[in-house]
């Protein structure tokens, strides 16, 4: 039941809900964890959108503070396989993986968080 819950609720976040799901999952605790999770998974997927939302000035700073580290880190480890890509391809190498990429909500990319 929790992984159906998880499923349709990935399945249902938007721009309308994400920031007061995902600050209603942070004062909740241990046990919306993943619903925690799948608002911050939706958040870096939309980043730029999400932090021009007027709420995104109301969040938590401490949970601002780690979605941006986060972001960070996805763009310096995005940024780091690019570069490995081309070395690769340049060196004759056989590039990336099938189905790797595509746009950011794409089901090759909706996993865990780093």
């Amino acid at each position: 039941l929790a992984a159906l819950c998880e499923r349709q609720l990935k399945l249902s976040l938007s721009l309308d809900n994400v920031l007061p799901l995902l600050r209603a999952s942070n004062r909740d605790g241990f046990e919306m964890q993943a619903v925690q999770d799948a608002c911050k998974h939706f958040f870096l997927a939309n980043y730029n959108l999400c932090t021009e939302l007027q709420e995104c000035e109301d969040m938590d700073a401490k949970l601002l503070c780690e979605l941006m580290r986060l972001h960070k880190f996805r763009a310096v480890s995005t940024s780091a396989a690019s570069a490995a890509d081309r070395s690769s391809s340049a060196a004759g190498g056989g590039g990336g993986a099938p189905g790797a990429g595509g746009p950011p909500n794409s089901p090759a990319n909706v996993g865990s968080l780093p």
